[in-house]
């Protein structure tokens, strides 16, 4: 992170103003299309660099604020692809070929699980 931002300004890192580093974060996020997760570990490195190792004060006149994640709500499966999930065709074809000692007679008690699935309701 650092060395980018002295890159673009060929620059030490302790040389570069405020002023630089917000327009050095606009330019990641707008013209580059950088994520917000970057721009937040850029700002964090040059906090971490200006308080703790220069020992030089952040919160007087920087203020700079951080971007928002982006949260998506969960994709929501069907009934239908709930059951392609767990279809017990698939699932007993997947014990056949891992466990090839399975036996018949044993692979019966597993059929249940699709009927008692199917009776309860998602909520």
């Amino acid at each position: 992170m650092l060395i980018r931002l002295s890159k673009h300004f060929n620059q030490s890192p302790d040389q570069i103003s405020t002023l630089q580093l917000k327009e050095y974060l606009y330019h990641c996020k707008e013209k580059q299309g950088l994520s917000n997760s970057f721009i937040n570990q850029t700002i964090s490195a040059v906090k971490i660099l200006r308080k703790d190792v220069l020992g030089l004060a952040w919160d007087q006149g920087i203020r700079i604020k951080r971007p928002r994640m982006n949260h998506r709500l969960p994709d929501i499966l069907s009934k239908g692809q709930v059951d392609q999930l767990i279809n017990p065709f698939d699932w007993l074809k997947y014990i056949l070929e891992m466990i090839p000692d399975t036996k018949i007679s044993q692979l019966h008690t597993l059929l249940p699980l699709k009927d008692n699935f199917d009776q309860t309701k998602l909520q």
